[in-house]
């Protein structure tokens, strides 16, 4: 199915969801335009590689290999032969299905997760093998650890010159999804990694507290995506969309209550 997708239109960038975050991201004009050219070909190169190459031909089923689900446990149909005596046939009578609608949606839930897995596990393989063709980058094989005891591993590298590693999160997400409130555990993840490279020595040229790191969110099925270089300046966004009030807005309420008159 991701392979008849990719056989469709091309990838385009998707700059209305780049101008939402526009004054959130890091300020660095010649590095974005260094890093938005880098992956503008890398959405490129899925065209341009062999689909069978890009793709795995078979998956490894988790489930299955760890045992935690096992088919000895499936409930069993009841075989479906003809007996000699057979039985008076009732009349049928409409049923009310046992499921609510709790259910169902549940139901629903799990498997568009499930399918978004699957999604994920594919085309992350796939990243994977286009940053190896890809100029100053590189897969990250290591587990990275802060002085504090922090890790994370990135699913790639961007090496500027040596002086300035920038960890590299690659996601993908689902049609009509491709919105900032959607974002936010992307988001977070990618601001940690940003700050486990720099506490790691990783980032020479890189103020303190700042922890420079790229996200790239792509949606295959309307064949869109985005990248996202972010520094200290995404605090106040992530702050907004966990529903906490940003440091600077504690501040002028703070303000607005000491000028207010005393009675």
């Amino acid at each position: 199915m991701w392979m008849d997708i990719e056989n469709g239109p091309r990838w385009k960038r998707n700059k209305k969801i780049h101008r939402s975050l526009f004054h959130e991201l890091r300020k660095d004009s010649e590095l974005t335009e260094d890093i938005n050219r880098m992956v503008d070909g890398m959405f490129r190169m899925f065209r341009e590689i062999d689909l069978d190459e890009l793709f795995p031909k078979y998956r490894e089923d988790y489930a299955r290999t760890t045992g935690k689900k096992s088919l000895l446990h499936a409930r069993k149909e009841r075989p479906t032969f003809s007996t000699r005596r057979q039985r008076k046939s009732k009349k049928r009578t409409t049923k009310t299905s046992k499921f609510s609608k709790k259910d169902k949606l549940r139901k629903k839930n799990k498997t568009s997760t499930k399918r978004g897995a699957v999604r994920g596990a594919l085309y992350e393989g796939a990243f994977q093998k286009i940053l190896d063709r890809t100029p100053n980058s590189s897969r990250c094989l290591e587990t990275i650890e802060s002085p504090r005891g922090e890790r994370c591993r990135p699913d790639g590298w961007y090496d500027l010159h040596g002086l300035l590693n920038i960890p590299i999160e690659f996601k993908t997400i689902g049609s009509g999804m491709f919105q900032v409130n959607n974002m936010r555990k992307m988001l977070e993840q990618s601001r940690e990694q940003g700050l486990i490279a720099h506490y790691a020595n990783l980032q020479k040229t890189v103020e303190d507290n700042d922890g420079v790191s790229l996200l790239i969110v792509c949606c295959p099925r309307d064949r869109t995506y985005a990248n996202f270089l972010i520094d200290s300046r995404i605090e106040g966004k992530l702050s907004h969309l966990r529903g906490v009030k940003s440091k600077k807005r504690r501040r002028r309420e703070e303000n607005r209550k000491k000028q207010r008159p005393v009675d």
